[in-house]
């Protein structure tokens, strides 16, 4: 069983490689085809949890923006890469 988890994670990994040599940036698509099949455990307003097998948890953060409880809304490209990075830093000094 082991053997045939690293295979498919090393052909994932082929593909999403493959996808940056050829300049492409990496996307959704890339990113769960990396992660393999997930189970969506929560979804809220800024962030989709997800399991990702192994005890380990994917979390993903959307680019949308609300405000009003949910009466406002748009799509703010990139925001959720930035929510991600400031997530890591804290966990990072967390980690101290």
């Amino acid at each position: 069983m082991r053997v045939a988890q690293t295979t498919a994670l090393r052909d994932r990994l082929a593909t999403v490689v493959d996808r940056l040599q050829r300049g492409r940036d990496l996307d959704t698509y890339d990113l769960m085809a990396l992660i393999g099949d997930t189970q969506m455990l929560a979804e809220g307003k800024t962030k989709i949890v997800e399991a990702a097998g192994n005890g380990e948890v994917l979390v993903r953060s959307k680019d949308d923006i609300t405000a009003d409880d949910g009466a406002k809304h748009d799509v703010l490209d990139g925001k959720g890469a930035a929510s991600t990075r400031t997530t890591c830093n804290i966990f990072q000094l967390l980690e101290r």
